[in-house]
């Protein structure tokens, strides 16, 4: 074989080469590009949802707020007016199965009217506990009640000293729904 061949065939196979390594290296920094972006989207895309979320619970849950201030307006409990007030909220509410006010002497109202029985004890839930424990709104671990139910609760003190929680039983399916509503699922 002559110079000439050997040096057109040294020259040709240095230009594949530089050639593929080319290609691999776009090849490489597309992809990472490609990843960056859709990370960003997924991420854009969660905190959009959870936006919605903490949106949809903060006014789902505004029940609790309203009716601490209500029970701390008032000077003498009077438990059938308390009742009826409860009762209200979870009727005007969609999602919400209980409004209930458990008192620390033992009382406990419920808006649903469910007859407990004497025997039941409320103060070992943590709904009860951890509100107890703190100045703020307590969201408590979901649980299966014929359907996924989260346990909202917050701590009140009446004029008069009686100290308890309000609490509220909402039920997660409605958030579900209302992440379904807002979810673009035209891709699949």
């Amino acid at each position: 074989m002559k110079i000439k061949a050997k040096l057109i065939i040294c020259f040709s196979a240095i230009c594949i080469g530089c050639m593929l390594i080319a290609m691999l290296c776009v090849l490489t920094r597309t992809r990472n590009r490609f990843d960056e972006m859709n990370d960003m989207e997924a991420k854009a895309t969660a905190k959009y949802y959870s936006s919605a979320i903490q949106t949809w619970l903060e006014q789902k849950t505004a029940l609790v707020d309203s009716a601490v201030i209500y029970m701390e307006s008032l000077d003498a409990v009077d438990e059938e007016a308390v009742v009826d007030y409860l009762e209200a909220l979870m009727k005007a509410n969609e999602g919400t199965t209980d409004v209930f006010a458990a008192f620390t002497d033992g009382t406990f109202l419920d808006g649903s009217r469910l007859d407990l029985g004497a025997d039941w004890d409320y103060t070992g839930y943590p709904w009860y506990t951890e509100a107890l424990a703190v100045d703020e709104k307590v969201y408590c671990e979901p649980y299966n009640d014929g359907g996924m139910v989260m346990p909202v609760s917050r701590q009140f003190t009446c004029k008069n000293g009686s100290t308890g929680v309000i609490g509220m039983s909402l039920q997660l399916q409605t958030m579900f729904d209302m992440v379904n509503e807002v979810a673009d699922s035209s891709d699949g």
